[in-house]
Parts: structure tokens; C-alpha cells; sequence
């Protein structure tokens, strides 16, 4: 249930195997493949439904302390979230949906972080779009983390990675809360970039969102989803993910989280 001073309304979020982190399900298609919607709607993009840093602290701490429910069937799932999450089956349906108040689209902004220099080249990946070389993924001194300041920290357990720890950095203007996630092997990288600034919406996430982009690279990506000669091994258990490390550990951020701890960047 979501409470923004003015309405309580009861809201979807859920646990993204490929990014780690929750996000609100601001509905369903089924049926719309066709069309080039998922089945869990992204609305406006998937930067736009991240959660603020403490409720999905939060949330990680019920799903790392076993106070979730584990036995219910995907579909029954699907039908209780359809009570709060409207289910899309025809374009119609569709378009009615992204005019209508449960469509982020019409609380959210977006603000883009990435700067990259004059003459940035873009790279392939196998699934057809393109990514900016890990160097040129930059973002502006002041909404950089600030790796000296003392970090919110709690463990989450992850889908992909297990058991890792969470650290929740300010920026160096104080506007952004920075999630970095650190594996056992010490392997560190972005789960999500938020703002602190402007409200909480009736959906539960904040009106003013930051769109990462290739910042929020996961340490397992889709293999389609990460830049030529930069896939790693496939992961052991879940075969259609694979590491995307090659790309991350070239970062200029992750660069400096090692740099402020004085430790050496895992290979």
C-alpha cells in the first residue's frame, strides 16, 4: 500500500532477476508480444520504476529474512496482481492505459546523467541496439558518488548473484542516492541511481527519476545486451545471462569506488 499524503493505493513492485533491484509493475500484457511489450510493462523505461534506496532496503530485508511467500503459484501470482496492476490484452487496451493514472508516464520525469565526451563512438551488442564505450559512460563531478562518505549498508539476496551487499552512496551535491552492490568475489557495480529530490508519487516511486543508462549495467546482463568482446562466462545455473564484467570493471565510476577504497579492481 502506498501512502502519499493524500490517497493510499495498493501497488505491484517486484524483484528484476537480471537487474537485482525492485520495481513497480505498473501493469500487465499478455498477448502483445507482438507489439514489442513484455509481459511486465516498463512504461517509460525501466529508470522510471526503481523504488527510493529505503524502500528497497525495505523490501530486500523481507526477501533476505524469509518473510515472503514462496508457494504461490506464477498464475494464481498473476491474478492477485491483476487487482492492482491492470492487465493489457489488445492495443486498444494498451494505448487507454498509458492516458489513464496508473501510467507512469504521467507522474514521472526522466533525467538523463550520462555526459559523454565530444565524439563518444557507440558500440554494438548482439541484440542490434548500441552502447557507449564503458570510458565514455561519465556523468558530471557534482552528481558523481561520493565513495568517502559513510554508505548505508545491508545485505540483499539477488537472483543471479546470491547474497550481496548493498551500499547506498550520496552524490557530491547530496540530489542523488547511489546503490552499488558488491558480490563475494568483490566484484562492485550499479544497481540503481535515484533522486532524492521532488516527491513520492501515488505508484510509489519518485516523480523525478534518473535515467542511468548503461551506469546500471548488471554484473549478469541478457548475452544480447552486452557490447561486443565484452561477454563474459555464462552464467552457471541460469543460462541466458552472462557476465557482464569485462564491461562494468571499465566504468569510470567503479573505477573510482575501488580507487577511494585503496583496493584493486577485480579481473
Amino acid at each position: 500500500m502506498v501512502d502519499d499524503g493524500v490517497t493510499q493505493s495498493l501497488r505491484v513492485f517486484y524483484r528484476s532477476n537480471s537487474q537485482d533491484t525492485f520495481r513497480l509493475l505498473p501493469a500487465q500484457n499478455q498477448g502483445l508480444g507482438h507489439l514489442g511489450l513484455p509481459g511486465f510493462d516498463k512504461a517509460i523505461g525501466e529508470t522510471a520504476l526503481g523504488l527510493p534506496a529505503a524502500a528497497e532496503s525495505r523490501l530486500a530485508g523481507l526477501v533476505s529474512g524469509g518473510r515472503v511467500r514462496a508457494d504461490i503459484p506464477a498464475a494464481d501470482a498473476r491474478n492477485i496482481f491483476g487487482g492492482a496492476a491492470p492487465v493489457n490484452r489488445s492495443a486498444t487496451e494498451y494505448m487507454n492505459y498509458t492516458r489513464g493514472t496508473n501510467y507512469p508516464g504521467q507522474h514521472v520525469q526522466q533525467h538523463p546523467i550520462i555526459e559523454p565526451p565530444a565524439g563518444a563512438q557507440p558500440i554494438a551488442t548482439g541484440g542490434g541496439h548500441s552502447m557507449l564505450r564503458p570510458q565514455d559512460v561519465r556523468v558530471p563531478e557534482a552528481m558523481a558518488p561520493n565513495f568517502n562518505a559513510t554508505p548505508t549498508v545491508y545485505r540483499t539476496q539477488t537472483a543471479t548473484a546470491g547474497e550481496v551487499e548493498a551500499m547506498v552512496f550520496p552524490s557530491a551535491n547530496g540530489q542523488l542516492e547511489w546503490t552499488m552492490f558488491r558480490d563475494q568475489q568483490g566484484r562492485v557495480w550499479v544497481g540503481n541511481v535515484g533522486s532524492t529530490q521532488g516527491p513520492v508519487t501515488n505508484l510509489g516511486v519518485r516523480a523525478n527519476a534518473i535515467n542511468s543508462g548503461e551506469l546500471s549495467t548488471p554484473l549478469w546482463e541478457y548475452h544480447q545486451q552486452i557490447p561486443s568482446g565484452f561477454g563474459g562466462a555464462t552464467h552457471p545455473t541460469m543460462g541466458q545471462y552472462s557476465s557482464a564484467w569485462n564491461y562494468i570493471r571499465e566504468l569510470p565510476v567503479i573505477q573510482q569506488y575501488y580507487r577511494a577504497r585503496g583496493l584493486p579492481v577485480p579481473q
